[in-house]
């Protein structure tokens, strides 16, 4: 069922779809349902329930006019189908007159198809009035803000730019099934409407259409059997004289298309044989599809770049629109630096939060959003999501020799953001974090970072993939990351990371990170041995420059198994500080009864998996 207004010049016009058991305003500036052209009618004027095939009318308190209805003015009132109103000089219609394609119709007297190229040749006799109406069918549908207020958009520009015409419909078939193929896709009537009230169904010719999509012709039919049984089944009303089928053209729209129908004009009149009157018509409808076609693809472009952005930084976006996506996106070698980010107090905060799920889930939105964020940020690819982690890459599919020093600075970028949500209130007063990211205080994370040599791009089956990153390198980040919360810090990174980081800062500049060495370790899980190292940014690096003799003088007497000294001088770091309590903890636990460490002790600390 639709709503159907009307104002006092022919354009002045829109047509609706009611949804069962759902309230809309309608006013001067209500979206979606606006009458913009009338200025009697109040900003929200009225309000609309359709129930059980009633419609409901109530008259909003601020409405500045009256409502009529059959001449009486109303308050509140119930509408049949076929019931009209007035406010203004708007007239609206409520109205269940349906739009219902038919594949039973005779044959056209004549039959004609236009390729488009021979159409954008023909030469318009009244140019001035159809370029004028044109020239604002872009803006009208780059404003429309949905799918109805597109078609609607559409079917007022075909309205007014062939002014013979009777009904005019947008139109589609599913999957684009055309002659020959499963009719049981039938043609849908995405939005129609017709000039004046409405009177009887629309039946656009399910032949006309899919004979058009199938050739990408613009097709007419003549017809001049004026019986209800014949003309009835192939347009809108037993008068109906011809129709034409516009396709429109572009993957964005594959299987669209534009259906006019109109009658010839004076009592009596014969359809007219010659299509060379109709070709003002057809080249005006040709123009806006292929208009609506090419806006629809670059709309559809923006929504996949929208939807690319949450993936891939503006370097990577501006690769893929230049170039073939299948080739930068294709699977390939490169050295990828890895960082897996996860939250810290997750199982914890679920089980407290088991009655407000939508709560929860807006929390973790807000801590994945911050550590995407800086992914994209600082020129990395987001790889994966797992529950309440992100993983991300850098060095594909663009080299980045820098690409360590990016991850770690989008890993301390991260760590700082939920520093500050542990004290919200002051930093909130501070201006350094936004209100809305509150619920990371509920969190801590742990960042790992490993560099090596990985396959990254397209991976998976032909039925599914996805952009992701394979190799080891990525279970020793995961490991990384897993083992932050063992050794008590937020970021670890290996040794091949600490190594580039150290070679951009050997030209003498200031160091912009902090790395703290902390051995060789065997990974739980894994058969090698890794350097692993602590990041910090700047504010950490004044206090690890004063205490770096004493990390040097436990390290070196640790790995060469003089854990009597290495226990003696991890003691004079910080209590707070998490690798003094692992390292000591780790002495603790595997050291021989005089102190010193066990007999196979080769340097290397080997990971549980707790």
């Amino acid at each position: 069922m639709e709503l159907i207004a009307q104002g006092a010049e022919p354009q002045q016009r829109w047509r609706r779809r009611l949804l069962p058991n759902t309230t809309i305003e309608l006013g001067r500036t209500t979206r979606g349902w606006a009458v913009d052209w009338d200025e009697q009618i109040s900003r929200k004027h009225i309000a609309l329930t359709l129930d059980k095939g009633t419609l409901q009318l109530h008259v909003l308190p601020n409405a500045r006019n009256p409502v009529f209805v059959s001449g009486e003015e109303v308050q509140s009132t119930e509408l049949q189908p076929g019931d009209h109103f007035v406010i203004g000089q708007t007239t609206f219609t409520f109205s269940d007159v349906q739009a219902i394609a038919t594949i039973d119709q005779p044959l056209p007297v004549t039959e004609q198809r236009y390729s488009a190229e021979y159409l954008r040749q023909v030469r318009y006799r009244d140019a001035d009035k159809r370029i004028d109406v044109l020239s604002r069918l872009p803006d009208l549908i780059e404003s429309a803000a949905t799918n109805a207020e597109l078609y609607t958009s559409i079917v007022n520009v075909l309205i007014r730019g062939v002014p013979r015409c009777n009904a005019v419909a947008v139109v589609k078939v599913p999957g684009k099934a055309l002659v020959g193929d499963d009719l049981d896709d039938n043609v849908e009537v995405l939005h129609w409407d017709c000039r004046g009230q409405v009177g009887e169904e629309f039946r656009p010719s399910e032949k006309l259409i899919r004979q058009s999509l199938e050739k990408s012709e613009s097709t007419i039919h003549i017809w001049n059997e004026r019986s209800e049984s014949a003309a009835a089944m192939f347009t809108q009303r037993d008068n109906m004289d011809w129709a034409f089928c516009t396709p429109v053209p572009g993957a964005a729209s594959d299987g669209w298309a534009l259906y006019i129908a109109g009658v010839n004009q004076g009592a009596g009149a014969t359809p007219s044989s010659d299509h060379a009157d109709f070709r003002d018509d057809l080249k005006f409808a040709e123009s806006a599809a292929a208009t609506l076609g090419n806006i629809r693809v670059i709309q559809q472009l923006e929504r996949g770049n929208a939807a690319l952005s949450q993936f891939f930084s503006p370097p990577v976006l501006e690769v893929l629109e230049v170039s073939d996506p299948e080739v930068v996106l294709a699977p390939r070698e490169a050295e990828i630096s890895v960082l897996f980010c996860d939250l810290r107090g997750f199982s914890l905060h679920s089980e407290r939060s088991a009655d407000d799920l939508f709560g929860l889930l807006d929390s973790v939105s807000d801590a994945l959003g911050v550590m995407t964020k800086y992914i994209l940020e600082h020129g990395g690819v987001v790889g994966d999501f797992q529950g309440d982690s992100v993983m991300g890459f850098w060095g594909w599919p663009l080299e980045q020799p820098e690409g360590a020093v990016q991850a770690c600075r989008a890993a301390l970028m991260i760590q700082s953001e939920f520093v500050k949500a542990t004290k919200p209130a002051k930093s909130i007063a501070e201006g350094t974090i936004d209100d809305s990211k509150e619920s990371l205080s509920q969190f801590g994370i742990g960042v790992g970072i490993a560099t090596g040599t990985a396959v990254a791009g397209k991976i998976g089956t032909i039925d599914q993939f996805k952009v992701t990153v394979f190799g080891p390198v990525v279970n020793l980040a995961s490991r990384l990351e897993s083992m932050t919360k063992q050794w008590g810090v937020p970021v670890l990174i290996d040794s091949a990371t600490s190594e580039i980081i150290k070679a951009s800062t050997a030209s003498g500049g200031l160091p912009e990170f902090a790395i703290r060495n902390l051995g060789a370790v065997q990974p739980a899980g894994m058969t090698g041995t890794v350097g692993i190292c602590q990041l910090a940014d700047r504010p950490f690096v004044a206090s690890a420059e004063q205490q770096g003799n004493e990390e040097e003088s436990w390290l070196r007497p640790f790995i060469d198994g003089d854990w009597n000294l290495a226990a003696e001088r991890i003691d004079s770091l910080p209590e707070s500080d998490g690798v003094r309590k692992f390292i000591a903890n780790y002495i603790e636990r595997h050291q021989k009864q005089d102190g010193g460490s066990p007999d196979d002790w080769d340097g290397t600390i080997r990971m549980s998996s707790k």
